[in-house]
Order: C-alpha cells, then sequence, then structure tokens
C-alpha cells in the first residue's frame, strides 16, 4: 500500500495502483564529465544522481543545524520529499521533468514513473525545508 505522505501532484495517474510509487526523485544526470584513472569519461542515471542527492542532502541538513542545532524533527527523507513539495508555497524544490522516458514509462508533469518528482533546485529545497521543519 502507498504510504499516507506519499501524495504530490501526479502520483494518482493511469499507471498507479494505490502502491507504494518509486522513484520519489531524479537528478540531472545524463553523461556528466568525470576525472578517474587518468582519463576523462562520462557518467549518467542512478550512478551519478545518487551522489548529486547525497551531497544536496548533508548540505541542506548542515544549514538545518546551523537553524535549529538538532534533526531530530525532521522528517523522513523520503517523507522530507514529498513534504517538500506539498509545502512549497510558491518556491520551486524540483525542476519537473516532462519530456523523455525510462524506456518504461514516459515523464510527465507533476510525479511519474521516469523521474519522480523531479530533479533538485536544492537552494528552494532548502528555503522549503528551513521555512517548514523548525
Amino acid at each position: 500500500q502507498r504510504p499516507g505522505w506519499q501524495n504530490a501532484a501526479g502520483v494518482n495517474n493511469r499507471y498507479s495502483r494505490n502502491a507504494r510509487q518509486l522513484p520519489d526523485v531524479s537528478a540531472a544526470a545524463y553523461a556528466l564529465a568525470v576525472y578517474f584513472q587518468g582519463r576523462w569519461g562520462a557518467v549518467g542515471g542512478t550512478s551519478a544522481a545518487a551522489p548529486i542527492w547525497a551531497a544536496g542532502l548533508v548540505l541542506v541538513n548542515q544549514g538545518m543545524l546551523q537553524q535549529i542545532h538538532t534533526l531530530a524533527n525532521l522528517p523522513s527523507t523520503a517523507q522530507q520529499f514529498y513534504a517538500v513539495a506539498d509545502q512549497s508555497s510558491g518556491a520551486n524544490p524540483y525542476y519537473d521533468v516532462t519530456r523523455g522516458n525510462n524506456l518504461y514509462y514516459p515523464a510527465t508533469p507533476g510525479w511519474d514513473f521516469s523521474s519522480g518528482l523531479g530533479t533538485p533546485n536544492l537552494a528552494d529545497f532548502y528555503q522549503v525545508v528551513a521555512n517548514n521543519f523548525k
């Protein structure tokens, strides 16, 4: 069953079956330049998106620690993704991916099976967290 906190634009769509929806989020991670073992190359997909989100959330959490001195009151990470989308109040914490696909599902406005809620706009993401989870 889909958890109650997983609520965002588009989560109820023609593909959903009242089940937990994945992915939660994505990242603009296509053909990113990397230097490894003396050579330039490109990485993309989850291998690039996961470190982008990990680093971004570390920065968000560090900013919150400076403001509230504890992270005990913040929701879990997955819950935070949807809470931020739901409580954005005009901010743009995600860039919605509306074109492309993941070979199985199309990207659509709002949440979708190929890009989740979208890719991070970490400055707005932080502002929403800072304004709503003090």
